[in-house]
């Protein structure tokens, strides 16, 4: 059975490890709830650069959610814009 990993990453590394999910839908609704509370939350305001993302199990990228002065951006999966949460 395939899992998921949310986690808080920049441009070069994993900074935060995060949850392991075991769907690709559940992992997706985790890192927008994530990166919603994160730009609510003030001790994360200086994120610029920094991304909620999803990886699968051999570490490939599957979604992120980046984030710019705090506020969620854009959303993608398997690099296509996605306009829907």
């Amino acid at each position: 059975m395939p899992r998921f990993y949310v986690n808080i990453a920049d441009a070069n590394r994993i900074l935060d490890t995060g949850q392991e999910c075991l769907t690709l839908e559940h992992a997706r609704k985790l890192a927008v709830q994530t990166a919603e509370e994160m730009a609510r939350n003030k001790e994360y305001s200086h994120h610029r650069g920094k991304y909620v993302q999803v990886t699968d199990e051999r570490g490939n990228l599957v979604y992120k959610v980046s984030l710019s002065d705090g506020m969620p951006v854009s959303r993608k999966l398997n690099g296509v814009r996605l306009d829907r949460t």
